[in-house]
C-alpha cells in the first residue's frame, strides 16, 4: 500500500500491486484479508501461496510417497 494526500493509504491488488479501483473487477479475500484486482489475480495469489502443481500420476515414486494407488483411473489411499 502507497502513502498518498491527506493520510490515506491506496489499496493495491495483493498479487500485482495494482491500485483498487471502480473500473477494476475487485474481489476480496476474507481470508487473507486482501482485495485483489481481478479473478485471475486473486487465483494466482491462492495458488502461489497454497503451492499448488500439476501432479504427475505416472511417476510411480511420487505415488508412492503420497501413499496413492491408482485402481480403474481413481485415485485412492493405501
Amino acid at each position: 500500500m502507497q502513502q498518498i494526500n491527506q493520510g490515506l493509504r491506496e489499496i493495491t491488488c495483493g498479487n500485482c500491486g495494482k491500485p483498487i479501483t471502480t473500473k477494476t473487477d475487485v474481489e476480496y479475500s476474507r481470508f487473507y484479508s486482501q482485495f485483489y484486482c481481478n479473478y485471475n489475480c486473486a487465483l494466482n495469489d491462492f495458488f502461489d501461496r497454497a503451492q499448488c502443481t500439476p501432479f504427475d500420476f505416472t511417476d510411480k515414486q511420487q505415488l508412492s510417497f503420497k501413499g496413492i494407488e491408482i485402481k480403474k483411473g481413481k485415485f485412492h489411499w493405501k
